[in-house]
């Protein structure tokens, strides 16, 4: 009895100090946060630094005369539940961000990276607080919104040949969406420097140009081409499905594109490009059909 005492006593030590050395060490010494956030950010930069792509920077004043793809989306979500002015603070970050990759040229063979071009763009306009994800939870966070750049780039780049090498999901959607934006809910691409990026790159044998064109509360976004566009394409999203797992909410949504002809309309093919799935943390209204998954 004693020795099967003594073992269980031993057993139940290790288990702790197993979980004690899974904890990271900033838990303890919280002060190293910001060292660390630093090195991962150094890290981050200095693996695309040697990575082999070539990263498009080149900006043109003169438009490319085609356009491939076009829409306006508005800035401000009135039905966040948050004080509107982060909603404008959110609009003026965006603005910040945009003058590093307004009008870019995207050459055959180069990529497209967020953080490559956005990297220190507000040293002379600095980002205002706006809204983004903490611990879990929503709070005012120096150039909050962000996401909304690359969120607006990956649902262009889909009516596009251009090819997404790198894209990341909310894992937890804490905002409900934008009523009036054009989007499918289920267009999810978060970017968080240091830790994930939206990449894309020109796989074709012509240059493309990104626009964005800014009013007080909307963005107008194009993607341009030196050719005729050979397809017209229709991104959309089937109908949003709630299920409930472990007492978590979760959202899904089949994102799918069809390809037209650009010149007679002719269906080409249809696409079905990913299924997205997050959980979410904002409440629902009252009569949301909830399926229950086991």
């Amino acid at each position: 009895m004693g020795k099967s005492s003594s073992g269980g006593i031993i057993r139940e030590t290790s288990r702790r100090v197993n979980c004690m050395s899974r904890r990271r060490v900033t838990e303890f010494l919280p002060f190293l946060l910001p060292l660390r956030r630093k090195q991962k950010i150094w890290c981050f930069y200095q693996k695309m630094k040697h990575d082999g792509n070539r990263y498009a920077r080149r900006q043109a004043e003169e438009r490319l005369p085609y356009i491939q793809y076009e829409c306006t989306q508005g800035l401000i979500n009135p039905d966040s539940g948050y004080d509107i002015q982060y909603q404008y603070n959110k609009a003026h970050n965006l603005k910040v961000v945009s003058r590093r990759m307004q009008q870019l040229i995207i050459e055959p063979g180069e990529v497209f990276s967020f953080w490559q071009l956005a990297r220190g763009a507000d040293h002379d306009d600095p980002y205002r607080p706006g809204l983004g994800l903490h611990d879990g939870k929503i709070v005012p966070v120096h150039g909050g919104g962000l996401c909304f750049m690359s969120e607006l780039l990956y649902w262009m780049v889909l009516h596009t040949r251009l090819t997404v090498i790198e894209k990341h999901p909310h894992l937890v959607i804490s905002l409900p969406a934008n009523p009036n934006a054009e989007m499918p809910a289920g267009i999810d691409a978060t970017i968080q420097e240091g830790w994930s990026d939206l990449k894309f790159r020109n796989d074709t044998d012509q240059p493309f140009q990104l626009i964005l064109d800014f009013d007080e509360d909307s963005v107008h976004a194009q993607f341009r081409c030196a050719q005729p566009p050979c397809y017209r394409y229709e991104v959309t999203g089937s109908a949003l499905v709630y299920s409930r797992k472990k007492g978590k909410i979760y959202r899904t949504q089949d994102i799918s594109r069809i390809l037209y002809a650009a010149t007679t309309g002719e269906l080409v093919r249809e696409e079905a490009c990913y299924t997205s799935r997050s959980r979410i943390d904002y409440p629902l209204p009252p009569e949301t059909e909830i399926t229950e998954e086991d």
